[in-house]
């Protein structure tokens, strides 16, 4: 039973949010390192240093067009390379084969991992649903317009890689990905969420192949190796800010991106891959009438009922961190979890059992609730709202893939960078661009959140020499 906080719930939260949303309280209770202590309820009125020379456009989360749309770093076609060595380094398929495992097909490899959307596999005990659509845009079109191992004869649709007229080589030069970010993460520089420096990250939306845009993203979310200290990773990618736009932007940035990209970046990880994670948002392949969105996770894996070594696993379906299945929503289970587990989930330390973990997540709705978001069964809880307790659910609620995703939680509409046209920059959530308000369903509250502001204090405070984070470790790295 959890004892109730004596905490003033009447001003808005300012900062944090779902990707490490807790774990900060205001500036003028920071200890004598400047850290940001936990009191509160995790409210942040401001960052302890200036982050004013921080260009959060060029060093975090970078979306301008001169960069997705770099002809060398995003084409196959050398005529448009100043640096030969950097030709496609940017583009899916080229990530995709320097992920890919000792002795293993990067075709099979990538086939493999577009196929687990249309077969029905267990995840923790809980059965994917099949995206069949995934064949009809994705699969069959890329096929169509690849060769079988012959080098002449186009690759056979509606089949299986593995079947008896599987095997095709994807023409990666068309594959159906269009970058829509480069995404620094040294703010989540903690155990399971990056490790000892943060993440990197390359956002790409699915296409039709005639370029059109799904509603599909897929993240490929790469731990900064640690070969490398943390300081450094955040000082490399502050120095971006003071380039121009331009050839020597992109030569500085790829040669950032190459560092944790290419093939070994990680020795000792599975495939010699820095991967840790791969997520896809979508809502295209949903082969129902109605269309529902959904959110998975995929990591490098033995291939089930085959002998697998380090070097050659595949990417298959996974739990979902600090995602319960959202039948566990309003239920006792959720309430006895919260009711049990509170400081950990305001200081942003909670661990969801493994046994309550989603292999998808879906939008919750007022199907499971009245409110269409994470909650306890008020009849249950152990302190009234709105006091401790609507902090508990919310701070619960934002680390979870669902919660982070939704429009009740961060005014979110499913996508947090959002697919894109040709030449279109992709459009950032209200929550990822900047300060933006969120009306609490529960209780009405209003909750300030400045997301793009936290990861810049976070960055600063970084590459001025301090590792400990300042906003805890609460959240889902979304």
């Amino acid at each position: 039973m959890m004892n109730q906080l004596n905490v003033r719930l009447s001003r808005s939260v300012v900062a944090l949010g779902c990707v490490v949303s807790a774990g900060c309280a205001s500036a003028d209770i920071a200890d004598e390192e400047g850290r940001i202590g936990q009191a509160e309820l995790a409210e942040v009125y401001t960052c302890p240093v200036d982050v004013s020379d921080v260009n959060a456009q060029r060093e975090l989360v970078i979306t301008a067009l001169d960069v997705v749309n770099d002809p060398c770093r995003t084409g196959w076609s050398p005529d448009a390379c100043a640096n030969k060595n950097h030709l496609a380094k940017w583009t899916f398929g080229y990530l995709m084969q320097q992920m890919t495992g000792t002795g293993v097909n990067t075709s099979t490899f990538i086939l493999k991992w577009l196929e687990s959307f249309e077969e029905a596999q267990s995840v923790n005990g809980q059965t994917l649903a099949v995206r069949s659509n995934i064949r009809t845009y994705i699969i069959d079109p890329w096929r169509a317009v690849s060769k079988k191992p012959d080098g002449v004869t186009t690759c056979t649709p509606g089949v299986k890689v593995d079947s008896a007229d599987g095997a095709c080589n994807l023409d990666l030069t068309k594959a159906p990905f269009r970058l829509l970010a480069i995404v620094n993460r040294t703010d989540l520089r903690l155990p399971g969420y990056g490790g000892g420096a943060g993440e990197g990250r390359f956002v790409f939306g699915f296409t039709k192949m005639d370029g059109s845009p799904l509603d599909a993203t897929v993240i490929l979310e790469y731990a900064l190796p640690t070969s490398i200290a943390a300081f450094t990773w955040a000082s490399k990618f502050h120095a971006l800010g003071a380039l121009t736009a331009g050839e020597k932007y992109n030569n500085a940035l790829a040669d950032i991106t190459e560092l944790f990209a290419k093939a070994n970046a990680s020795a000792a990880s599975p495939n010699g891959s820095a991967i840790s994670q791969v997520r896809t948002a979508e809502k295209s392949f949903d082969g129902n009438a109605t269309a529902v969105f959904e959110l998975r996770e995929q990591r490098l894996q033995c291939r089930p009922n085959t002998s697998c070594t380090l070097n050659n696993k595949y990417l298959l379906p996974s739990t979902l961190v600090r995602t319960p299945r959202n039948s566990f929503d309003f239920s006792p289970t959720l309430t006895s979890y919260m009711n049990n587990n509170m400081s950990a989930i305001l200081a942003g330390t909670h661990v969801v059992p493994g046994t309550m973990l989603a292999s998808s997540s879906r939008p919750i709705t007022t199907a499971t609730n009245p409110f269409g978001v994470w909650a306890p069964d008020m009849d249950l809880v152990s302190v009234p709202y709105p006091n401790t307790a609507g902090d508990v659910r919310r701070l619960f609620g934002l680390s979870t893939c669902n919660g982070c995703h939704s429009p009740a939680e961060t005014n979110t509409n499913n996508f947090h960078i959002q697919p894109r046209s040709a030449n279109q920059p992709s459009t950032l959530s209200a929550f990822l661009a900047g300060a933006t308000t969120v009306t609490e369903p529960l209780e009405g509250r209003t909750i300030a959140y400045n997301e793009i502001q936290r990861r810049m204090c976070e960055h600063k405070w970084l590459y001025l020499g301090n590792f400990e984070v300042l906003t805890g470790t609460s959240g889902h790295p979304h």
